[in-house]
């Protein structure tokens, strides 16, 4: 239906008249009716794994932040309210999930609605295009780890001094 829709969209009739009518008594036009150049996306596939791409990885980049400055804090405070060291870690920790979550729930609702809305959207993407993506993704893991494992080695480093200065 979609499809259909679209073709009457180029070609200036009813859905009822390019389904029963008969459109060869129409006068042709001088003009194309579609235009030249390369194909254009209708349909917002592109536009709508950009927004994925840009949501999720944001979102799980808030949770690991929440989890990070949790862990800086982490029995560094403790809250006369609850009377634990640990409550600041937790309320960060909490605050970096909700965060993430606040942009991984509406990525996925968004990425659900838009399958049912456009369940006949073929990926048009060559065999190029996919290599360049799967070049560029896996050194964006591989970067991202790397990150990761620099954060955790400077959340240890610090523990490993003190740990040092008391011994001696």
């Amino acid at each position: 239906m979609d499809k259909l829709l679209k073709i009457c969209q180029i070609f200036d009739c009813t859905l009822d008249g390019l389904v029963t009518g008969d459109l060869t008594a129409r006068a042709p036009e001088p003009a194309a009716a579609v235009p030249a150049g390369p194909p254009a996306d209708v349909c917002g596939y592109d536009d709508h794994w950009r927004m994925l791409a840009r949501k999720v990885p944001t979102g799980i980049a808030l949770i690991l932040l929440g989890i990070a400055i949790g862990l800086f804090f982490e029995g560094a405070v403790e809250l006369a309210s609850v009377g634990a060291r640990d409550g600041l870690f937790v309320i960060t920790v909490f605050l970096g999930i909700l965060a993430g979550l606040a942009f991984l729930v509406p990525a996925g609702m968004e990425h659900a609605a838009f399958q049912r809305a456009h369940p006949y959207v073929e990926d048009f993407y060559t065999e190029d295009d996919r290599a360049t993506v799967r070049r560029q993704f896996s050194a964006g893991l591989i970067a991202g780890l790397a990150f990761i494992f620099a954060g955790i080695g400077l959340l240890i480093m610090p523990e490993k001094t003190a740990e040092n200065a008391h011994v001696r």
